[in-house]
Parts: structure tokens; C-alpha cells; sequence
């Protein structure tokens, strides 16, 4: 009995236990979730901490790296100079302000020196960068510091090119932009037009004049004719002029005359007055006659002519008044039709003046004897008689005008 009893109670206890171990196992289960959890947690900071570490490395060694090359940068760049020049150039281009130029960048000219170009290193210099004009600078060392400061690179050197004339052409061997310059007058037109103002211009442009002298026209009749010249005064440039090509009055010098053959620079298109060597006159001295008519007295003032006359250069060598009821007046409009006063008669040298001539189809008429008749009086806007009505017209008012408005 008392085995049968124990064997009970076992039972019971084996049971009690295996309940209470079902009872335990969801916790373990949840217990061993949460470790997994934490160390797969871990695992994962561990690793963004790691990568942070590699950015952070990584950062400070490009920001190690690039302030390095900054702090590099910032240093002036060595470098040196070396000037290749012909001595005997007097007025040869000046290199002082391209020198200063150069030094005025972030560098640190550690040598500066000059080589004749006869020298053999000199020499050897010209040959490896292709130099064909002195003066010029040599910039080398740390010239990717640097940057091309407005030079040539070639290969290891920076090379000055932009060498304005006076130059020593090392290819023609002689140098170049001393221009000289003849001109060519006749004392004895008072009246003919000064040009001189186009040496001043040249000059003002950096043009090196270098020779000039003038000639009377008969000292200077085997110019006149090798170059078939029929104006005076005129100029005669050397080919020298060549090498100011990008100045503008050059690279338009058709508009002043020609460029010869030998490369001669010839002024043709002489303002009036100037002598003619063809018909050994003078022309564009132009007589200028006055028409009015005394009968008017609101006609306009006809002398307001000349200032226009004047802005087209006209050279006015005489002046006189006629009254449309004077003999010498009514001959004049009888022979050239004029149909309104006042007005204005202009002698044919007015023929010489191109600008002039270009605009007066617009004002007035160019007769057969190349006289110049003022004829369109209304464009004036001004009150002018009518000699075929006898009656005096007077300028139509704009709408928004009074009466008594002036007229501008």
C-alpha cells in the first residue's frame, strides 16, 4: 500500500513538473528572441558606427589633402625670368610693364636674366619656342602654379608674343615699325587743306614715326610720278606701316588712299582744297551766291546756309548777294529756272566735295555746267516767295501748332 502511495505521489510530482516546465518554455523562448534581437542590434551599430568611422577618416584625410594643396597653392609659384633682346634696337618695344606685369601675380622670381640674341644659350632659347621677334620674356619653373598670365605656353616655358612694333623680325633680320614718312606741297596753295592732322591721329595711335620730312612738289617730282600722284598735299608712308595692321585708320586705309606695290602707303583722297597736278589748279574754292528777294520781308534769313555748307567742309573762296530784281539776278533765274527765293547759287567746285554732292539730290539740283541750285525750300520749313505767283508761301503748320508757333 504505502509503494502503491509513493508511486502515486511520483506520478503527481512528475506531472506537477512537467506542467510547470510547459508553463516555462514560452519564456525562454521569448528570452532567447530578445538576446537575438540585441545582438543582431549590436551588430548593425557596430557596423554604421564603423562605416561612420571609415567617412569620418576619409573626410579628414580629403579636407587633410585639400588644405595641403591650398596651403600649396597659396605659396607664391618660383619661377624665372630670362629677356632675349637686341641691344642695338634702340626703340624697340619696352618690356618693363609686361615684366612688372608678371611680377605682380602670386610668384617668386628666384632669377632674372638678359641674353643678347646672338648668344648661343640665346640662341638655342629662339630655336626651342619658335621665336621670331624681339623683345621677348621667357617665364619658366612652376609654371603650372602660375596659370599662361596672358603668355604663350610651350612645352616647359611661357612664351611673351604680343610684341608691339618698334620689333627686331628675327626671320627678316632687321627691324620693324620705324615708319618714315614724305610729304609732299605746294607752298604756294594757301588755301589748300592741312593733313596733317592724320600723322597726329597715326602718333596718338602708337605709331613710331620715325623719319619725316617734306618736299616742295617740284623736289619731289620722281615720287609723283612712281606713284602717279595728281593731289598735293599728300603723304607717302613706308611699308613699315604694315605692322600696325589692327590699328583702325590702317586696316581701313582704302578710305585715305592706296597701298602700293612696294607696300608704300600713299594718301589720295585729299580734302578739298587741294592742288590739282592734272589741270595744275586748285579746286573746291567755291563762290557762293546769294539770292534774295529785298521785296520780302518775312522771308527767311538765306545766310543760314552757310553754317550747313561749312559742316560739309565746303571752302568757301567767295561770297556774294544778288536781289532777284536786279539785272544780274533776273539773268540768273531766267537761265537755271530757279521758281523760289531766297536761295542760294553754288560755283561747280562745289563738284570736288562727295558728301556734298551725295546729299543735294535731296535739296536741290546739279545743272549741266555742275553748278549747285538750292531748290527744295520747303524742306526749310521757312517762308519763301513764290516768283511765279509772286506771293509768299509760308510753312504749313503741324495740327497741334498755333499760328504763331515757331517752326522747329
Amino acid at each position: 500500500m504505502e509503494n502503491t502511495e509513493e508511486s502515486e505521489e511520483k506520478q503527481k510530482e512528475e506531472k506537477s513538473i512537467g506542467v510547470q516546465e510547459s508553463l516555462q518554455q514560452p519564456n525562454i523562448k521569448i528570452k532567447k528572441s530578445k538576446l537575438n534581437y540585441q545582438l543582431i542590434l549590436s551588430v548593425v551599430l557596430a557596423i554604421i558606427l564603423l562605416i561612420n568611422v571609415i567617412i569620418i577618416v576619409g573626410v579628414q584625410k580629403s579636407y587633410t589633402k585639400a588644405l595641403a594643396e591650398a596651403k600649396e597653392k597659396s605659396k607664391p609659384a618660383l619661377i624665372s625670368l630670362t629677356i632675349l633682346r637686341n641691344s642695338n634696337c634702340k626703340d624697340c618695344f619696352n618690356l618693363n610693364q609686361v615684366i612688372d606685369s608678371i611680377k605682380d601675380n602670386n610668384v617668386d622670381v628666384t632669377s632674372e636674366r638678359t641674353l643678347e640674341f646672338s648668344d648661343p644659350e640665346a640662341k638655342a632659347l629662339i630655336s626651342k619656342n619658335e621665336i621670331t621677334k624681339l623683345p621677348t620674356v621667357l617665364v619658366t619653373g612652376e609654371i603650372d602654379k602660375t596659370g599662361e598670365m596672358g603668355l604663350i605656353k610651350k612645352e616647359d616655358t611661357l612664351v611673351f608674343e604680343d610684341i608691339r612694333p618698334v620689333y627686331y623680325d628675327l626671320v627678316l633680320n632687321k627691324e620693324v615699325g620705324k615708319v618714315s614718312l614724305v610729304h609732299i606741297k605746294d607752298s604756294g596753295c594757301k588755301d589748300c587743306s592741312d593733313i596733317s592732322s592724320l600723322i597726329t591721329q597715326l602718333v596718338r595711335a602708337g605709331v613710331i614715326m620715325t623719319d619725316e620730312k617734306t618736299l616742295e612738289f617740284t623736289q619731289a617730282e620722281e615720287l609723283i610720278t612712281k606713284y602717279k600722284i595728281t593731289k598735293l598735299p599728300t603723304m607717302i608712308f613706308s611699308s613699315d606701316l604694315d605692322a600696325y595692321i589692327d590699328n583702325q585708320i590702317i586696316a581701313n586705309w582704302k578710305q585715305f588712299g592706296s597701298i602700293e606695290s612696294d607696300s608704300s602707303y600713299i594718301v589720295r583722297q585729299t580734302p578739298p582744297p587741294y592742288k590739282d597736278l592734272l589741270t595744275n589748279s586748285v579746286r573746291g574754292l567755291v563762290e557762293l551766291t546769294y539770292i534774295t528777294d529785298k521785296s520780302c520781308n518775312i522771308c527767311y534769313n538765306v545766310s543760314l546756309h552757310k553754317p550747313i555748307l561749312l559742316n560739309f567742309g565746303v571752302f568757301l573762296s567767295n561770297e556774294k548777294t544778288i536781289d532777284v530784281s536786279s539785272p544780274e539776278g533776273q539773268a540768273l533765274i531766267t537761265k537755271y529756272k530757279i521758281t523760289k527765293a531766297p536761295t542760294i547759287i553754288m560755283s561747280n567746285e562745289a563738284d570736288v566735295y562727295s558728301s556734298l554732292k551725295e546729299a543735294w539730290s535731296q535739296v536741290g539740283s546739279i545743272e549741266t555746267d555742275n553748278y549747285y541750285i538750292f531748290r527744295n525750300l520747303d524742306i526749310l520749313q521757312v517762308p519763301y516767295k513764290d516768283l511765279n505767283t509772286n506771293k509768299v508761301v509760308e510753312p504749313k503748320l503741324e495740327s497741334n501748332q498755333q499760328p504763331n508757333q515757331e517752326v522747329t
